[in-house]
């Protein structure tokens, strides 16, 4: 999203919230059943990268550097909001994934990294949220970002016909207080979050690469924490030639 935002929120679970996200995520890693809710009475999210915004790329050069840049667009296609909570645990902005019921009742809470406070955007970033390769034509990274924190958001209401897609934000804002004990992010049904061709961290350093025909990928959830309708989409890719 763009930066330099504020806070949102959201009611928060009770206290046991962390303890619980630890003894679902076990239980999934080990292979033991989750809740029933889990089996279709969820309204889980569907986070996609969108090609569109890749295209618009330029290549540019500052203090002897060759450099790509680019937009990127997240999406949520799913049946429920992309919800990200955070608590400070012993100092660390522990984060966990809220995902509703069809019905009434409160979200399940599973475990979902962490964040940190970014000093250049000034706001909280969810950690690994995504990341950046540039490929050659076999197919092989030759350039990359790494693994990339954002501060989820809905900043453009992108599909408005989806089923469960509010009219308003309602995860408008990022926590902006690098003392906060807690905060909500997210991108609700419908809407993408946006980070523009100037938002730090949007580039990849090509300094170096020879002339060519190049692939631009951005994958989404790259460590697949995210519980979500499918992981088939998290990539988008864009032609690049330098």
């Amino acid at each position: 999203m763009f930066p330099f935002h504020a806070r949102t929120s959201r009611p928060s679970t009770n206290a046991t919230w962390l303890t619980a996200a630890i003894s679902l995520g076990c239980a999934h890693l080990a292979g033991a059943p989750m809740p029933s809710t889990a089996q279709g009475g969820e309204r889980l999210p569907d986070l996609t990268p969108q090609r569109a915004a890749l295209t618009r790329h330029r290549i540019e050069r500052n203090r002897g550097r060759r450099l790509l840049r680019f937009p990127n667009v997240l999406l949520n296609i799913g049946e429920g909001p992309v919800e990200v909570r955070g608590r400070r645990v012993n100092g660390r902005m522990e984060a966990v994934q809220a995902i509703y019921p069809r019905g009434s009742g409160n979200p399940r809470i599973v475990p979902f990294g962490a964040f940190s406070f970014h000093k250049t955007h000034r706001h909280w970033h969810l950690l690994r949220v995504a990341e950046y390769r540039l490929l050659d034509q076999e197919g092989q990274e030759v350039a990359g970002s790494g693994k990339i924190s954002f501060c989820l958001a809905d900043t453009d209401r992108l599909r408005p016909e989806l089923s469960g897609s509010p009219e308003r934000k309602r995860y408008a804002r990022c926590e902006t207080n690098p003392e906060a004990k807690s905060m909500t992010s997210g991108i609700s049904v419908g809407w993408g979050d946006k980070y523009s061709i100037s938002t730090p961290g949007q580039v990849i350093d090509i300094t170096g690469l020879p002339h060519g025909e190049y692939v631009l990928q951005s994958r989404v959830d790259p460590d697949g924490l995210l519980q979500e309708l499918s992981t088939e989409n998290n990539t988008a890719e864009a032609p690049v030639r330098l």
